[in-house]
């Protein structure tokens, strides 16, 4: 006996898919759960895969073809207007965000540390709250070049 959960991640189908295909089926019922008999279940899964992987026609492809050529000049458009940039500089200037917020997190307990010294609790957490939105403050005025 397998659920249809079970039937739909067996057969990498989606659960309303395998539901529609099941439904003509005898269920069986266990509480609140429906199972079905995985010998009746197999043929018609297979049945359903063996109809999604017919080969596409002609047409189908060159529709394809013609989605993908659009694409690619689409791309092409947008280099050329510089609309897109190369993944070296966004990796640096990634990389400079991530320079910048790691020396700004490491300056921070030298900072900190003075101020919290014998505070309550209280006062702590809302100087590291006020201390943080600087620090978050900081960052986001940070121009990266």
């Amino acid at each position: 006996m397998i659920g249809l959960k079970e039937i739909a991640e067996t057969f990498n189908k989606t659960y309303e898919g395998v539901r529609s295909a099941v439904a003509s089926l005898k269920s069986y019922r266990k509480g609140r759960k429906i199972y079905y008999s995985l010998a009746e279940v197999k043929p018609i899964m297979e049945k359903l895969i063996s109809r999604s992987k017919k080969p596409a026609s002609q047409q189908e492809l060159e529709r394809k073809k013609l989605e993908l050529q659009c694409e690619k000049l689409r791309v092409e458009i947008d280099e050329r207007k510089k609309n897109l940039l190369p993944a070296a500089e966004v990796a640096r200037h990634f990389q400079t965000f991530a320079g910048s917020a790691r020396s700004h997190l490491l300056k921070q307990p030298g900072e900190i540390a003075a101020i919290l010294e014998g505070l309550p609790v209280a006062k702590i957490e809302k100087e590291l709250e006020r201390h943080n939105l600087g620090l978050l403050a900081k960052l986001a005025d940070t121009v990266y070049t």
